[in-house]
């Protein structure tokens, strides 16, 4: 998609083709450091229940989404063992077939592991591969040397095919079912079976005898309809079925088939949209078979990790498109797939930039986009990213080097920029900035301060704040000023309330104020319409954004509270959605509702959809195509062709919210996954499968693991369980605890709620049988309630006698109790508690301190509250306790307020109720102390910051005396404070020179701060190169009081940059550039080469068995033959090109402006003959030979990695050839030009015999639909098969035969002008030149000659040239166009902007009609980028008074577009496929 963007950007005066930023792949890596068993990964594999099944070479793991379990066997039978594969049959068993050990079978009805097979250190025995077959029970095994049936019952094999051959290591790797024949597929070749007859046929798919044994190695196979695709070791191929019959009954002896692939070995084969996937040695490649392209799947190399061996063994690939991958080496990978569609600008991806990453405020104007930054404004141009900034560093002085614009308003064909300097103009047309002047001299300045404004209408009021003097609305036109006196209760500071935009074009503004919002009325009062729920203590709250919903629901969003929904009329509270940081935190701005009723939301977590009817959170973030995950508020606005755009840190992102719908459900079920005991070991497997757990009534510690098995976005799944009919508990965590659970039957139920659009699973249930103890069964209570029955009447008599004493004791209780609780809340304490059975705890301090609205929670909501770093501690700490004899509990942790902040407690707690040795009821106390513990930490890293920094630091009062000095500056300068005065303090620094610092420090008023760059000489005589930074202190009465001075030593910095710079762009050993910088040069060198017609090559060289030097002779030596052989290929190149060291021995050489490839072949021939001449080292004779590769710009690669990986293939090619030699790039180069060749003589042939015809394509009026002109195309057909014109028209080019040819076609078409002339002469034909044509110089004589001849006025002919015309010869083109043009005929520029020709020749050519290029229309409606590329051309074509022609229209979708575009003329399908002559004829006569 790149080129799209390239040429968009040409259209709009060269855009840089990076406009997009490329995001780094979602990628997950599953190693031996994450728990699996080995980084061999031998296979993959995703059962029915959604669990993934990883094979290695020494065992076999499963995963559900949270964690890699080991699947061992109840006895340990897979143990360490070498896993071959693994397959899942029809039954939804899994087989596991080891390399020794033998063939095993997981029931997944029963999760039991059964030796089906047993190999007996048998390697042959080992089946590689294995098949269900159409028979129940009976299994077809790829071994070693055959091909085996077994049947799973008995457990008996039956050989049915060997391998031809006597071959040690033969053996069936790939086995495929079509129809009711087998497709096998061996080492030796590929065979197939009638499985009726158990007929083997050998399957030929060379076309040419194999050249190496890996050709046909088959070791893959895919079937679509009946096409099937075989993937060998060196090659991937197609074999048509269709006659397979025939095939297999002798009467046919090799089926169609057609080698696509060469060079790759092909692993896998897997059908994706609308080509394949290829797992291969080289990675994973996408193939489309339509048009032939091969196009690497970068995802594992964008992302953090690097493969050692590129290989990918195995894949799977989920319905998103998400990959499951397996290497060699380096274990399993996850490669997320993203559905979303995101476009990011920033100062990287906008051609002109950013006047500063953070955006603040955004505004649309004639279809640009205008943003106001930390420094100045931008504007640009959603479509060609080109942008232009205005205002960097707008009156900047010492202090404030950035213009920093935080509000912006359009109005009158201006911007109304509010600035932290004040209120600004800036003209749109004249592009100059000017400062508002307020016209009343008591309000003078009001403007040039910071001002607050709140709403800015059609009609040009402005309702604002003025910190200085108050609430105002002003009139821009009019300069009417109207101070407005909201009659408020006021808290703090007066003018803290603000204006806001209102609900609707027709209302005045909202004003908000103390977490009140009131409607501002014509009388310029306010009316009260809403208070926000929050506590009292809460004195303030800001409102950040709002939005009214389809349902008639005002939505509000508050900062560190959530959103609130009110009726709009009548300002009812309906919903409360409050912070829940588990989930989504509580900053949520620039509320935004799209087309559908969907409100959009910016946050510090990404950009967020509420569905207000569900009430769902679908987040998006850097995972899913943003760039930055942090949003300013208020930073907004809706774009007039329906995209939103936010304003984030780092520039904007824009989006359409209906093409971000994709995988709106991805989650289906939920697992348990484990199940564990704190008081015994359980068999987990066993009891999940019969769903049932029973425990004693002294377990302790039970835990339930569960997972809505995804792969993707498992952090973001919420999941809700309860046990029995209590109340349903939300978590983010995939564990549930329970210490203990009472006697009885039970039932937990949990599910999952899917984090794209919100709905839930159905509830998984699992039963808990808890066993009751002696003494608390049944028949133990009968005893009781005999014996209860006797105690009761004697207790009655005893009853009255302690009621009055209980009395007495209660009315003291209750006092004391009083007295209590004063002394805790004096201390800043309290009290809690918990009592087992009920499932939560009583903690009044989340309501009394913390802001929340309950106090009794469950200890999952409370660890939920709990800061996570004492989160596990928190949590191990009390199952001690509540699970033990333990008996007392003490801890110090953090808690998490409603707003956000943590605050220190400290909770001791004792058990007051037991249950033989298990606590039943628990009373404990907390004491707040975040102030103590915040003052002693502010105290103590102050103390130790101000004494251990390397800077100088000292302290001055506002005499200038010393107050404090730091370690650092006492030492060096040898000063004591106690004794020395300030001015021995000179810092090596003249009188004039501490004279001017300390009148700049008395200048400063408080908070204002002071820097410069100074040389300062200790006293041994040591110059340094210093950073001065002073900051003035002010007191509680505003003056300054003190002045605190940092010196800071930057002469390291500045000499290491240099270093820094050498070793990030040059090897050090050699002194070449490495890597980077060669690659940096390499693309350098074809962006100045695109246009030019010389070559531009690399060089790839490998020294030949260059290993042996180093193992001979050791590193040490090996180096110094690696500095000799670099300093040789400098000398060959003689500076004439760039060298670089790559790796250990790679080298490579840029090579730029070369006439010819001689050039290159004479510079590879005296690089291997310098480098073969002898080296001397260690006292020894050393010879040394190269590989060398080459690629070639543009005709390889175009990109400078790209150029350099051709390069090195050809290197690679090079050394299999025995290496000392040099190859260029393309293996079957000569095999190519032979086809060529012989395509060129019967082309020559053709021409000559008459062969080549005309057909006539309709141009059509898009306004009266009517026929206005044919374009002339160029036909050959050759013994009735049909050859494309891009095959023979580029052989006619380079032949220098196209000239010739396309005479004769105008002469073939103005003869038919001529007859259709008697019909109707109201159109016209047009011909398409090539940029060969123009080098006869009486070109444009033959052409009008030619018209003249056959009577047909010139201005009937149009002549269509390409941009490469424009290109190739300037002055001969130019002079030939103007002499048709002056003739009469018409110039139409075709295929417009598929090339990268500059805009001026559209200027400088007497273009009348500009062809917009069918690849564009094609993609109408599904590519947004391709319809801003015909937007603008149409726009360019408009403005320079020139007409469009869209080509290839084939829908009345891209009809209409184009009419709806202002397109005039079209061509295409839709209409017309190509007439011949008679047909034309016909159609004129209509």
């Amino acid at each position: 998609m790149i080129w799209r963007y390239y040429v968009l950007a040409i259209l709009l005066c060269a855009v840089s083709i990076n406009a997009l930023a490329n995001s780094k792949a979602n990628v997950r890596r599953f190693s031996p450091n994450e728990g699996l068993a080995q980084s061999y990964v031998t296979g993959l594999l995703v059962d029915k229940n959604g669990y993934l099944w990883v094979g290695t070479e020494a065992g076999v793991n499963r995963y559900d989404g949270y964690q890699l379990s080991t699947m061992t066997g109840a006895e340990g039978q897979l143990r360490d063992k070498s896993i071959d594969f693994l397959y899942e049959d029809k039954q939804n068993d899994i087989w596991i077939s080891t390399t020794y050990s033998g063939l095993y079978r997981y029931k997944t009805d029963t999760y039991h592991l059964e030796r089906v097979l047993d190999f007996k250190n048998d390697r042959t025995h080992s089946p590689v591969v294995m098949l269900e077959t159409h028979q129940p029970n009976f299994y077809w095994l790829g071994r070693v040397h055959d091909l085996a049936l077994l049947n799973s019952e008995t457990g008996e094999v039956k050989s049915v095919f060997k391998i031809p051959g006597d071959f040690k290591y033969a053996y069936v790797r790939a086995l495929k079912y079509y129809k009711h024949f087998l497709i096998i597929g061996t080492s030796e070749g590929a065979f197939v079976m009638d499985t009726r007859t158990e007929k083997i046929v050998k399957l030929e798919f060379l076309n040419e005898p194999a050249a190496h044994h890996d050709q046909y190695n088959t070791k893959s196979f895919h079937i679509s309809g009946s096409q099937l695709w075989l993937g060998t070791v060196q090659g991937l191929h197609t074999v048509e079925l269709d006659h397979i019959e025939r095939l297999v009954a002798g009467e046919i002896d090799k089926l169609n088939s057609e080698l696509r692939i060469s060079d790759l070995n092909i692993w896998k084969i897997m059908p994706f949209k609308s080509g394949l996937k290829l797992a291969t040695n080289e990675g994973v490649y996408n193939y489309f078979a339509d048009d032939d392209q091969l196009i690497k799947s970068t995802e594992l190399d964008n992302s953090d990790f690097k493969l050692s061996d590129n290989s990918i063994v195995d894949m799977l690939l989920s319905d998103d498109g998400s990959m499951w991958l397996a290497s060699k080496t380096d274990g399993a990978y996850f490669v997320s797939n993203n559905n979303y569609s995101f476009q990011n600008y920033n100062r990287d991806t906008l051609y002109g930039g950013l006047s500063h990453n953070n955006i603040w405020s955004i505004v649309e104007h004639n279809k640009d986009i205008w943003l106001a930054t930390s420094d100045g404004i931008t504007r640009f141009n959603p479509y060609s990213y080109q942008s232009q900034t205005y205002l960097e560093g707008y009156l900047a002085d010492r202090l404030n080097h950035e213009f920093h614009v935080y509000k912006m308003f359009s109005f009158n064909d201006k911007l109304w920029l509010v600035s932290t300097r004040g209120l600004f103009t800036f003209d749109l047309e004249t592009l100059t900035i000017s400062a508002v002047e307020m016209p009343f001299d008591k309000y003078k300045d009001m403007f040039s301060k910071q001002i607050v404004i709140g709403h800015f209408n059609d009609a040009g009021d402005m309702y604002f704040k003025s910190f200085r003097y108050g609430y105002f609305k002003y009139n821009v036109v009019t300069e009417e000023l109207t101070q407005i006196h909201p009659d408020v209760k006021v808290i703090g500071d007066t003018f803290a309330g603000y204006f806001l935009p209102p609900l609707d074009d027709s209302k005045l503004p909202l004003f908000y104020h103390n977490k009140t919002l009131y409607q501002l009325m014509p009388d310029n009062t306010v009316e009260y319409r809403y208070t926000a729920p929050v506590p009292d203590e809460v004195e303030y709250l800001s409102l950040a954004s709002y939005v009214i919903d389809n349902n008639s629901i005002l939505w509000l969003s508050y900062y560190g509270y959530g959103l609130v929904g009110l009726d709009s009329t009548t300002f009812e509270e309906k919903y409360k959605i409050e912070d829940r940081v588990d989930t989504r935190g509580s900053l949520f701005y620039s509320l935004t509702k799209d087309q559908r009723g969907m409100i959009w939301m910016a946050s510090h977590s990404g950009i967020w959809r509420f569905d207000p009817n569900t009430q769902h959170f679908r987040q998006f973030t850097v995972d899913d195509g943003i760039a930055v995950n942090e949003f300013n508020s208020a930073a907004k606005i809706t774009y007039s062709d329906g995209r939103i755009v936010f304003g984030s840190i780092k520039g904007v992102t824009s989006f359409f919210p209906e093409r971000n719908d994709a995988n709106e459900h991805i989650s289906e079920r939920v697992n348990i996954t484990s199940i564990t005991l704190m008081s015994r070991k359980l068999e987990a497997e066993s009891i999940i499968q019969q769903n049932l757990l029973e425990l004693d009534y002294d377990d302790i510690g039970l835990e339930i693991g569960f997972s809505a098995m995804l792969f993707k976005y498992q952090e973001r799944v919420e999941y809700e369980y309860r046990l029995d009919d209590s109340a349903l508990v939300r978590t983010s965590n995939n564990k549930v605890a329970f210490a203990r659970i009472s006697p009885g039957k039970h039932i937990f139920y949990v599910r999952a709620r899917d984090p794209l659009n919100g709905s839930y699973t159905d509830f998984k249930s699992f039963t808990i049988q808890v066993n009751y103890p002696p003494w608390r069964s049944p028949a133990a209570f009968a005893i009781y309630f005999i014996l209860l029955a006797s105690i009761v009447s004697v207790w009655m008599l005893r009853r009255h006698r302690y009621q009055t004493r209980l009395l007495a004791a209660h009315k003291q209780s209750s006092e004391n109790a009083t007295r209590l609780k004063m002394a805790l809340q004096s201390s800043q304490s309290g009290v809690w508690e918990w009592q087992s059975g009920l499932g939560h705890s009583y903690q009044p301090r989340l309501v009394d301190e913390l802001g929340f609205d309950k106090s009794e929670v469950s200890l999952d909501e409370y660890l939920a509250k709990i800061h996570p770093d004492d989160r596990a501690r928190y949590r191990i700490e009390w199952l001690e306790f509540v699970s033990t004899d333990k008996g007392e509990f003490e801890l110090a942790y953090r808690v998490r307020h409603s707003q956000g902040h943590w605050r220190w407690y400290k909770d001791v707690g004792r058990v007051i109720e037991w249950d033989e040795d298990v606590p039943q009821r628990v009373s404990g106390t907390y004491t707040n102390f975040t102030r103590e513990r915040d003052f002693e930490n502010s105290a103590r890293l102050f103390s130790a910051a101000f004494e251990h920094t390397r800077d100088w630091v000292f302290v001055m009062d506002r005499e200038f005396n010393i107050l404090a000095i730091n370690k650092a500056l006492r030492e060096s300068h040898h000063f004591d404070l106690k004794q020395d005065s300030a001015r021995k303090l000179s810092l090596g620094l003249s009188a004039k020179r501490r004279t001017y610092y300390l009148r700049a420090l008395g200048k400063l008023n408080g908070g204002e701060h002071y820097q410069s760059e100074e040389t300062i000489t200790s006293p041994d005589g040591t110059k340094y190169n210093c950073l001065i930074k002073a900051t003035a202190i002010a007191a509680e009465n505003g003056e300054v009081d003190n002045y605190i001075v940092v010196i800071t030593d930057i002469s390291s910095q500045k000499e290491a940059e240099q270093a820094l710079y050498l070793l990030a762009n040059y090897d050090k050993l050699t002194k070449l550039p490495n890597r980077s910088l060669f690659i940096d040069r390499v693309a350098h060198a074809i962006s100045l080469n695109k246009n030019s017609e010389q070559l531009l090559a690399v060089l790839f060289i490998d020294l030949d068995q260059f290993k042996k030097v180093n193992d001979s002779f050791g590193h040490h030596d090996g180096d110094k033959l690696l500095v000799e052989i670099a300093e040789r290929i400098k000398q060959v190149i003689d500076g004439k090109a760039t060298a670089a060291r790559l790796n250990s021995d790679e080298f490579t050489v840029l090579l730029e402006n070369i006439s010819s490839k001689e050039d290159i072949i004479a510079l590879c021939q005296r690089l291997i003959a310098a480098l073969k001449e002898p080296f001397a080292l260690a006292g020894e004779t050393v010879r040394i030979t190269a590989s060398i590769g080459v690629a070639i710009f543009p005709d390889d690669e175009t990109t400078a990695i790209n150029l350099i990986k051709a390069a090195d293939i050809a290197m690679y090619h090079a050394k299999k050839r025995g290496g000392e030699c040099f190859l260029f790039f393309q293996q079957e180069m000569n095999k190519k030009v032979q086809r060529l060749l012989r395509l060129e003589s019967r082309l020559k042939q053709a021409h000559s015999e008459n062969e080549l015809s005309n057909q006539y394509q309709p141009i059509i009026d898009v306004n009266t639909g009517k026929v206005v002109g044919f374009e002339t195309l160029m036909r050959w057909q050759h013994n009735g098969e049909a050859i494309s014109p891009s095959r023979f028209i580029a052989i006619a080019e380079n032949t220098g035969l196209i000239t010739e040819m396309t005479m004769a076609s105008l002469t073939r078409a103005v003869q038919d002008m001529q007859h259709w002339c008697e019909i109707d002469n109201d159109f016209y034909v047009s011909i398409n030149l090539s940029a060969k044509d123009f080098h006869h110089h009486d070109l444009a004589e033959q052409i009008i000659a030619l018209c003249n001849m056959y009577e047909v006025p010139c201005h009937m002919v149009a002549l269509e040239i390409t941009e490469s015309v424009l290109m190739a010869d300037f002055d001969s083109a130019k002079a030939a166009m103007d002499k048709l043009k002056s003739a009469g005929c018409r110039i139409y520029l075709d295929d417009f902007g598929t090339g990268y020709s500059s805009l001026a020749y559209l200027k400088r050519f007497p273009v009348d009609v500009i062809k917009i290029d069918g690849g564009f229309v094609r993609n109408i409606g599904d590519e947004a980028d391709d319809e801003a590329i015909i937007r603008s051309t149409l726009a360019l074509a408009k403005s320079l008074g020139k007409v469009c022609i869209a080509e290839g229209v084939e829908s009345k979708e891209q009809l209409l577009f184009l009419q709806a575009e202002g397109c005039e003329y079209v061509q295409g399908y839709y209409f017309y496929s190509p007439l011949d002559a008679s047909q034309v004829k016909s159609l004129l006569k209509r």
